[in-house]
């Protein structure tokens, strides 16, 4: 760490990097709770509805497709989607400091801007 007591230190731009790092701590942390999906939850409702509702003909298909649609909403959608947005995170973070750490300079300096440029666009699509 630097010697300097950090009420003396000038105020640098690193924000950018320190922000895609947050917002990649909170998309992990997002996909570890499986974006808020409760398949527990959703299936104490079904067992509820099952339960509950006596008249009614079809309630054991009703009730099996409820079931299924659950399962497959999980292992389908949301792991899916958990391995898609924590990539294209580590992709956005990647990239940037790929970009970040090109200093063009020199004689390939016009090519160092392009290779820079490149790694910047790649962050901000994705």
């Amino acid at each position: 760490m630097s010697g300097v007591p950090q009420s003396r230190r000038k105020k640098h731009d690193f924000e950018t990097p320190h922000k895609l790092r947050q917002l990649r701590t909170k998309i992990t942390e997002l996909a570890i709770n499986d974006f808020g999906y409760d398949k527990e939850r959703l299936e104490l409702k079904i067992q509820k509805f099952e339960n509950g509702v006596t008249d009614f003909e079809r309630k054991a298909d009703v009730v099996a497709s409820m079931r299924r649609k659950n399962e497959n909403f999980y292992t389908d959608f949301v792991q899916r989607e958990t391995d898609v947005t924590v990539n294209m995170a580590r992709k956005i973070v990647t990239e940037f400091e790929l970009g970040n750490s090109i200093y063009p300079s020199g004689e390939a300096k016009v090519a160092e801007f392009r290779e820079r440029r490149k790694h910047l666009d790649e962050c901000m699509h994705g």
